[in-house]
């Protein structure tokens, strides 16, 4: 994002170092799973309106290829793009606490009634639920994204090839996102 960009959106406030800890905290906190793609892209997009649409699509893009879980690589990308390397510091500290805290929780619930129904139910109803946010959240962004053919079938064959070819991620990135990029870095002018 180019400085013409900060210009064109909302501005942190001046106490935005201590407003992005509590809303990376809150959002480490609040939500797991494969529902907080869906949720950061809601607190960062919409409500605190501190990125576009577009400048969350390709942090996103850039977070997924990056070594390390998505959704803190996205969370970093975006807070520096915020508020630079303490932005980064904030936010890492922000996300990470509370979920380290409820994993050695949960963990320790977990060894000792996950043999109960009422606990195994609720688990799965959790696990519904992730799945949901995430499908709703990629259909969000595909009609921003997939809004002609070539990048919508890169979005079918990188899925067809992950779900029914088993294909591991890496192979399919560098299988579809590679020659995509290089398809984008020297296509003719008025093209895709």
């Amino acid at each position: 994002m180019d400085a013409g960009d900060r210009e064109t959106r909302q501005a942190p406030p001046s106490h935005a170092h201590a407003q992005l800890l509590t809303t990376t905290f809150l959002l480490g906190a609040t939500s797991f799973g494969g529902g907080l793609l869906a949720y950061v892209r809601q607190v960062f997009v919409v409500k605190k309106e501190w990125v576009d649409e577009e400048a969350f699509i390709e942090a996103l893009e850039v977070a997924e290829v990056m070594p390390g879980p998505n959704i803190i690589n996205l969370v970093v990308l975006l807070s520096d793009d915020l508020l630079g390397a303490t932005g980064v510091i904030i936010a890492l500290l922000g996300m990470v606490t509370p979920a380290i805290v409820a994993n050695c929780l949960l963990a320790a619930f977990a060894i000792h009634f996950t043999h109960v129904p009422v606990v195994a139910a609720l688990l799965a109803g959790f696990g519904a639920s992730a799945v949901g946010l995430t499908a709703g959240n990629a259909l969000a962004m595909g009609r921003i994204h997939l809004r002609s053919l070539l990048p919508t079938t890169i979005a079918v064959l990188t899925t067809a090839s992950i779900l029914l070819g088993h294909l591991n991620l890496l192979a399919a990135v560098l299988l579809f996102g590679v020659p995509y990029v290089i398809y984008l870095r020297y296509r003719p002018s008025g093209g895709e």
